[in-house]
């Protein structure tokens, strides 16, 4: 609802697509620039305690919002100052959530873990989204704004009754402490794995998230109602709801590497089509409906992608120095999400907004194929814990894999879902891993 909001507001209050993007780039840039410090400052805390302190921070500064928008102050400066400060709080909190999240998945699993909280992270997006639009629209932003506030304290409260082992910090990163950027980079080049999930995650942040930025420009294409964006924002988190679930079946008859491919190749074709439904005069009912359909069916595919690209990263991390590489990991694919919505705001004021969708289609269809070309793809499967992908489930069907708290399991992260939300913990790796807060 929040992300709904602040967006919404952006674009109302100044007519520029650019406003309601900087509204999530001022999310993203200020997340990508804490996630790395989080990850040195926050490695001798207890994790539990350290996603609360970030949990209330966002709290009491989406409070602050509503006051302001009460006494009439709030104007975009201060909703993209707002927005900021979200992302800084969940950039702080990104690796000690994935250390929660990697010590509370199953035992070889954890991309489905991953999958799992983005599907019910996706559950809450979507119904927000859809809700939060009719309050919008009928009420004005104060109820959708303080709903999203009172959201975190059930999941405060979640947080706080773990178990005292979750929130205990690996014992290998606490010894190794901050590592150099220099050494990052080292780290980084040296292992194609991770140079790759890096890679892949920034083209999916540049070229395709920045369509969910201009999703108000979109929804003012089709009617000028709060109603009509909050349906589309809501197909596309409603999407979302299927990953868990799609992400197991694609396990057990696909590789890594041929789920990221097919993934990208369904993107590439979403986007396009997109496109096409928004060239053609077809009125705003039909046309709504299929540009719904086809966000829903980007919101599931994004989210697979999201949970294998961060399986992928953390499963080929130096343990040793497993959150600082996720941290720069969703701080690379964050920046470029910025880089990208900033750039597809700026055209989409002065282009027909339906020329983004379609050049950005066709340039991930470009970059596939070089990809593929130099077999890069294949290079994933050197992640997979058990790489014979057609044999997978004979493996895991009769094992016990509770995972127990203390033991070392792999794990990924995904992108934070909106700006605010209360689902956006499932920060990074879709940058940034399944969900606690937003």
């Amino acid at each position: 609802m929040c992300a709904l909001t602040f967006t919404y507001l952006a674009f109302h209050l100044s007519g520029s697509a650019l406003a309601a993007v900087m509204v999530m780039v001022g999310y993203t840039l200020s997340y990508a620039l804490f996630a790395p410090s989080g990850a040195s400052i926050l490695s001798r805390f207890d994790r539990r305690r350290a996603v609360l302190a970030c949990d209330g921070i966002k709290l009491l500064n989406y409070s602050a919002v509503i006051i302001l928008e009460l006494v009439g102050l709030l104007d975009v400066p201060l909703i993209i100052a707002a927005s900021a400060i979200g992302g800084l709080a969940s950039g702080a909190q990104y690796p000690a959530w994935q250390e929660i999240l990697q010590k509370l998945a199953p035992q070889g699993k954890l991309d489905e873990t991953d999958a799992l909280f983005s599907s019910a992270s996706s559950i809450g997006a979507a119904v927000g989204a859809l809700a939060g639009g009719a309050a919008l629209a009928a009420f004005g932003p104060v109820p959708p704004l303080a709903f999203n506030v009172a959201s975190y304290l059930p999941l405060m409260l979640a947080i706080a009754v773990l178990p005292v082992a979750v929130g205990i910090p690996n014992r290998e990163e606490k010894e190794a402490g901050r590592v150099p950027l220099s050494e990052v980079i080292k780290m980084i080049g040296s292992n194609r794995l991770v140079w790759l999930g890096i890679l892949f995650f920034a083209l999916l942040e540049f070229l395709a998230w920045p369509i969910i930025s201009l999703l108000p420009k979109l929804a003012a294409e089709f009617g000028s109602s709060a109603h009509i964006y909050g349906i589309l924002l809501g197909a596309f988190y409603f999407g979302g709801i299927l990953v868990a679930g799609l992400v197991v079946a694609a396990k057990r008859k696909y590789s890594y590497a041929g789920i990221i491919r097919f993934s990208l190749i369904d993107i590439s074709l979403i986007l396009v089509i997109l496109a096409v439904v928004g060239f053609l005069p077809m009125g705003s009912v039909p046309s709504v409906l299929l540009a719904s359909l086809l966000l829903a069916t980007l919101g599931i595919v994004l989210g697979i992608a999201a949970s294998v690209l961060g399986a992928v990263t953390q499963l080929s991390a130096d343990p040793e120095h497993e959150g600082t590489i996720l941290a720069y990991y969703a701080a690379i694919g964050l920046g470029a999400g910025a880089a990208g919505g900033m750039l597809e705001g700026f055209i989409a004021d002065r282009l027909e907004i339906w020329w983004l969708p379609l050049a950005s289609g066709i340039l991930i269809l470009v970059a596939l194929l070089y990809l593929w070309s130099r077999h890069e793809f294949r290079v994933l499967d050197q992640a997979d814990p058990n790489r014979s992908h057609m044999n997978r489930h004979h493996v895991t069907d009769n094992q016990n894999v509770d995972a127990p708290y203390n033991s070392k399991v792999a794990g990924g992260g995904s992108r934070p879902l909106a700006v605010g939300t209360a689902e956006s913990g499932r920060e990074g790796a879709s940058a940034a891993a399944a969900g606690s807060s937003g």
